[in-house]
């Protein structure tokens, strides 16, 4: 008695098990490299911006030139932070989706 599996299988693949044979890796999205490339030119630029108001004093708008300095830094910050909380998800997914591989052979 021969089982279902065990038979041969003639039909051709559809076009999302090609897929899902040809990429085993979760991409990383789009998104996170363009944070993770945008982040640092945010943190440079806001620690210069910020750096540039010690050495004269507070001048007329030095305290504004400041607040502005420290407001790109921190945006750079959160590029960063986002970026790489975005590289965790998809490592944790491609685990998942590791684990899941490996019970189905």
């Amino acid at each position: 008695m021969t089982t279902p599996s065990a038979a041969h299988d003639d039909r051709t693949p559809s076009g999302a098990e090609v897929a899902v044979e040809s990429s085993p890796r979760v991409r990383l999205p789009g998104v996170a490299t363009a944070l993770l490339t945008i982040a640092p030119v945010f943190l440079f630029f806001g620690a210069v911006h910020f750096m540039a108001t010690g050495p004269r004093g507070y001048l007329d708008n030095a305290q504004n030139q400041a607040v502005v300095g420290l407001v790109i830094f921190g945006v750079g910050v959160g590029f960063l932070l986002a970026g790489l909380v975005l590289v965790g998800v998809r490592a944790i997914a491609q685990q998942q989706l590791d684990l899941l591989r490996g019970e189905r052979r």
